[in-house]
């Protein structure tokens, strides 16, 4: 494999493994408040579909990259199995919640105002509030069953199954390792 020119002063070989959007962090910043006050934001309208992955799924691909080296020297992108909205995960974690909440929406004017605003004050939620515009304006979708196609031995874990395990009745129990 070629040695790559991000890391031009090691002679070891390397993959990157870049996935989509984190299921596990989607969920928790819609989920959280959501459960804990009845009532969450979304930054946006909520419409865009996004790819979302488990992190599960990405912890997958790395053991795979150090356990079974194929990847060496390549970038591997990492989807999930859906491309879906934010409204649409505020309803995947009602489903397994098992209650309905409050949703409301935050302008993509006032995120533009804020993505500035608040740079000198909070630089990390200004940076968030950025990205989050990105998703709500930009293609983010991708097929992820034709992508992940070419490793079938790695499951893809649906938005469902995170917001079970999150969410859900059995929420808060220790999950199972992965198997291989």
């Amino acid at each position: 494999p070629p040695r790559s020119t991000l890391f031009p002063y090691t002679t070891l070989f390397r993959s990157i493994i870049r996935p989509t959007a984190y299921l596990e962090t989607w969920l928790g910043l819609i989920g959280g408040p959501l459960v804990a006050k009845g009532k969450t934001l979304v930054f946006g309208r909520g419409h865009n579909p996004i790819n979302f992955v488990s992190a599960l799924d990405v912890a997958r691909f790395v053991d795979l990259a150090i356990a079974d080296r194929s990847p060496l020297g390549t970038v591997v992108e990492v989807p999930g199995p859906e491309n879906l909205t934010l409204d649409q995960l505020v309803k995947i974690i009602e489903a397994a919640w098992g209650r309905s909440g409050g949703v409301s929406h935050t302008p993509r004017a006032v995120m533009r105002l804020l993505s500035i605003a608040l740079r000198p004050i909070n630089r990390m939620r200004a940076d968030q509030i950025g990205a989050a515009l990105v998703m709500d304006t930009r293609d983010m979708t991708i097929n992820g069953r034709a992508v992940r196609a070419a490793y079938p031995s790695i499951p893809m874990t649906t938005a469902a199954t995170v917001a079970e395990r999150l969410f859900g009745a059995t929420a808060g129990h220790e999950m199972q390792p992965a198997t291989r």
